[in-house]
C-alpha cells in the first residue's frame, strides 16, 4: 500500500517514485508513482537490495539504497511532498524499511549529468 501527499502548492505531476531490484545489469522496476499517478503494477515479493528513486519533474531527484530481508510484498510506504525555503522536501515512512523512515531533501541533478541529459533530448 502506498500512500501520497504533495502540499498545494506543488505539481502533483511532476512526481515519479520506483523501486528498481538488484544491482548492476539484471534490475527489475517498479514503477510505483507515474506523473503523481499510483501505478497499479504488482509490488516485489522477493528479499532482496533495492533502490528508490524520486524524481519531481527533470530537475529534482533523491534516491537511496533499501535491504528488503524479508519479502517487501506487504509494504506500506508513505510519501509526503512540500515546499519550505525554495526546496522540495519528502517525508517517507516504511513499516518494513527502517532506514527510509525520515524526511529528505529533493537535490538538483549535477552539472554534468544535466548537459548528458540535455544532448540526449537535441
Amino acid at each position: 500500500m502506498i500512500t501520497l501527499i504533495v502540499n498545494e502548492e506543488l505539481n502533483k505531476e511532476k512526481i515519479s517514485i520506483t523501486l528498481t531490484q538488484g544491482l548492476g545489469w539484471n534490475n527489475i522496476l517498479y514503477p510505483l508513482v507515474r506523473d503523481g499517478e499510483f501505478v497499479n503494477e504488482h509490488f516485489p515479493d522477493e528479499p532482496g537490495i533495492f533502490m528508490l528513486s524520486i524524481k519531481y519533474g527533470t530537475e529534482l531527484f533523491f534516491r537511496e539504497w533499501i535491504l528488503y530481508r524479508s519479502s517487501p510484498i506487504h509494504e506500506e510506504l508513505g510519501f509526503s511532498f512540500y515546499r519550505e525555503h525554495e526546496r522540495i522536501f519528502c517525508t517517507i515512512s516504511s513499516a518494513r524499511a527502517d532506514e527510509l523512515n525520515k524526511e529528505v531533501v529533493l537535490n538538483p541533478l549535477p552539472e554534468d549529468l544535466r548537459a548528458v541529459l540535455n544532448e540526449l533530448s537535441n
